[in-house]
């Protein structure tokens, strides 16, 4: 079976350290324009929020389909 396991602490810990690098590049930084869409970013930051809480949780989610025979 196979399984997404949220619990694992090494896949945030490389999320965050992706986000550190692009905040810190250039061609971000200087923008002049918007971030995007207000609708947009309200979604990232709605899931980001709950892929953080299943990390807490030390949850694994079943990733694989069943098949009924």
């Amino acid at each position: 079976m196979e399984q997404f396991d949220f619990g694992d602490d090494e896949y945030f810990q490389q999320i965050f350290e992706a986000g550190e690098r692009v905040s810190k590049m250039k061609e971000f930084r200087k923008s002049k324009t918007a971030r995007g869409n207000k609708d947009g970013l309200y979604i990232n930051r709605t899931y980001f929020g709950l892929y953080n809480l299943l990390n807490m949780l030390k949850t694994r989610v079943v990733t694989s389909t069943l098949s009924v025979k």
